[in-house]
């Protein structure tokens, strides 16, 4: 049974913003999508969270990664060690 996570996604529309959803649409991931649009009280939660606003921020059950970073989405998502052996 796949374990379901809670994926956020706070964009700016930037180009990373719209891999990182493409990243988890492709997975089969849900996620919901907040637009920052410079709203400094979503920034200022981000800048707290992560020490900067770089973006995207995506929270995996509420561990924040900054910027477009599928190996440590991989690594939360718990995908890291369902890869099969390659034939010997």
């Amino acid at each position: 049974m796949k374990r379901r996570h809670t994926v956020v996604i706070y964009t700016s529309g930037s180009q990373f913003c719209g891999l990182a959803k493409d990243y988890f649409k492709t997975a089969g991931v849900d996620y919901e999508e907040i637009r920052v649009n410079n709203d400094p009280l979503i920034l200022d939660k981000l800048r707290q969270k992560t020490g900067g606003t770089t973006m995207p921020v995506v929270e995996i059950d509420g561990r924040p990664v900054a910027g477009f970073r599928p190996d440590m989405y991989e690594i939360l998502l718990g995908r890291g060690n369902e890869k099969t052996e390659e034939k010997t």
